[in-house]
């Protein structure tokens, strides 16, 4: 491949002209590249070929004398190339086309690299000089957005960063530089809550950072138990309240007689550490007979299933008192019955040889277990036959304590 520069051209205009033909070794297997004429401003025009072949006609009609023209020859070689990324290292996007930027052909085009930084690349084989290159550079213009959740560094303060003495945040590689650098936002300062703590160290909280919330021994947490910083920059909640611990009461039975009694009869609540009296008023109904069975403290006890503070121990009742299985009675029947508990009740009859005498203290004879957990036989009683005292043996003695059947 040759090119053909030129350095001078005069000659008379439209008489005298330059006809530069390439493509073959003759003018008819040629094709015109340019047809030169007049006084030209060259400033190193050239014009290449592809093959080694290029003819150059000049043509005059010999009347007027110019200048003439002056050009040289040089040899192209493709061995030297340019090539441009978009980037610090070649394996940035490629803004050549094909292999590179070679030859003479000027690319007369603006290239431009969005990262900011261009990596321009020129390969030779050094055994032919050519004239060789130039470009020109310009810095353009950019301006930075940043992601949700980050704001620009526009200086000292901004979302509570500052810049480090030995830097000046206007140079590359600064920490933070004005106008380039995103930060997260920040969030406002969180005041820990009355009788409870914040589980964080930090004295500032940007975007994503999740901070919690504990109350202190005797106080439960009445609100969120922790607040996210948002990418507005505010905190999803506001924070909660550590008030003192309380047990929900326990419920009455009026069927039993059960009643609770709370030192503030308006509220169903029972601070913590405080007792509620249990009592049992029907008649025939008791309390267990436990340490604990009249009165429960609100205590903080976690179990599965449970709040951390409840009245602690099981659930109370007024059971009916247990009169147990009846005494057996001399010549007496008892009749059917399935409970031993107050309120039940059998009929007390004799036996065929027995008479029935005596009453209960409703003057009848059904035995009914009482409130005291007794059973009711009053004077009931069944009377058999009565035998003669028989005596006793000489040197003897009789035992006996009655002389019914």
């Amino acid at each position: 491949m040759k090119a053909y520069v030129f350095q001078e051209f005069d000659t008379e205009k439209s008489f005298d002209t330059v006809q530069i033909l390439v493509g073959g070794r003759t003018e008819e297997k040629s094709v015109n590249l340019a047809t030169l004429s007049g006084k030209l401003e060259m400033n190193n025009m050239s014009f290449v070929s592809a093959s080694n072949f290029m003819i150059i006609k000049f043509s005059t009609d010999a009347s007027v004398e110019k200048k003439g023209f002056r050009f040289d020859t040089m040899a192209v070689h493709q061995s030297d190339s340019v090539q441009i990324y978009d980037g610090t290292t070649t394996s940035g996007l490629r803004l050549h086309p094909g292999d590179g930027f070679t030859g003479n052909q000027v690319p007369r085009i603006t290239l431009t690299a969005s990262s900011g930084d261009m990596l321009v690349r020129f390969t030779t084989d050094a055994l032919h000089n050519a004239k060789g290159w130039h470009a020109t550079y310009s810095a353009g213009n950019y301006s930075c957005i940043c992601n949700v959740g980050f704001e620009l560094y526009s200086g000292n303060g901004t979302a509570g960063y500052f810049i480090d003495p030995a830097e000046s945040g206007e140079r590359d590689g600064d920490v933070y530089q004005r106008n380039k650098t995103c930060v997260p936002v920040m969030c406002p300062a969180l005041e820990r809550p009355e009788n409870g703590v914040i589980l964080s160290t930090k004295e500032q909280y940007h975007f994503g950072d999740l901070v919690n919330f504990q109350c202190n021994f005797g106080y439960i947490m009445v609100g969120p138990s922790s607040l996210l910083c948002t990418s507005n920059g505010a905190w999803n909640g506001t924070a909660p309240e550590c008030q003192y611990a309380q047990c929900v009461s326990l419920g009455e039975n009026k069927n039993e007689g059960l009643s609770v009694v709370r030192l503030n009869k308006e509220s169903k609540l029972v601070p913590f550490k405080e007792n509620v009296t249990i009592q049992c008023n029907n008649q025939g109904r008791h309390l267990r007979r436990t340490a604990s069975s009249s009165f429960r403290q609100c205590v903080y006890d976690p179990k599965p299933g449970f709040p951390d503070y409840w009245l602690s121990g099981a659930t109370p009742s007024c059971p009916r008192v247990d009169c147990g299985p009846p005494v057996p009675t001399p010549g007496a029947e008892y009749g059917h019955f399935t409970d031993t508990r107050y309120q039940s009740s059998f009929f007390f009859g004799c036996q065929d040889t027995f008479k029935l005498a005596g009453q209960t203290d409703r003057h009848d004879n059904v035995v009914r277990c009482q409130p005291n957990g007794v059973w009711d036989f009053g004077d009931l009683r069944c009377e058999g036959p009565v035998c003669s005292d028989p005596g006793r043996p000489i040197d003897g003695h009789q035992v006996a304590t009655s002389y019914e059947q």
